[in-house]
Parts: C-alpha cells; structure tokens; sequence
C-alpha cells in the first residue's frame, strides 16, 4: 500500500502570482527529479471555500519509509530554501496510507 505525504501552505500577504507561478515551476523541476515519487500532484486552491489555504501538494510514495527519504533528499531541500522559506507563511502536513483501493 503506498502512503501519501500531504502538505498544504499558507502564503505570505503579497505574494503575487507570478511568484506562485515560480513556486509551481519549482514543483514540475522537483517531480522531474525525485523517482522515488510514484505521483505528484499539486495547485493552487480554487478559491471556492472560505478559510482554505492557498496551495497544496501531495506526494504518493511506495511506503513510509521513503517519506523521510522525500523531504530529506538534498533537492527537496533546496526547494524549501529557494520557495517554502520565502513564500510561506503557514505550512501543515499529514502522511496517511493511501487507501484509494478499498
């Protein structure tokens, strides 16, 4: 069963859209990037309920234990420092088995 890492951001007040246009571009190198990702889905909120942050990405991995392997690999990091670290201002995560199947 694959485990998927969930993380949802709140951005900074004044974040344009080109920056999140730049965040999204990020994201696209990344996934070329990572093999351990089995899928890698991410965009913008819709903006159709109120309260609700304004990106979210979820990452399917074949197992827990490559969720350490994910976040810790040396370009994930580079993404956290070049986009998360300038751009957001809240940032929540979950990891669940991804029971899709059932």
């Amino acid at each position: 069963m694959s485990v998927l890492h969930v993380a949802i951001f709140r951005f900074n007040e004044g974040v344009t859209d080109e920056q999140v246009e730049w965040f999204t571009d990020g994201l696209i190198a990344l996934k070329a990037q990572m093999p351990m990702l089995l899928s890698f889905r991410f965009g913008r909120d819709l903006g159709i309920r109120n309260g609700n942050y304004d990106y979210g990405v979820v990452a399917e991995l074949e197992g827990s234990e490559l969720v350490d392997v994910y976040l810790d690999h040396p370009l994930h990091q580079v993404f956290v420092e070049d986009y998360v670290k300038v751009m957001v201002a809240e940032r929540r995560a979950v990891q669940v088995n991804n029971l899709s199947g059932r």
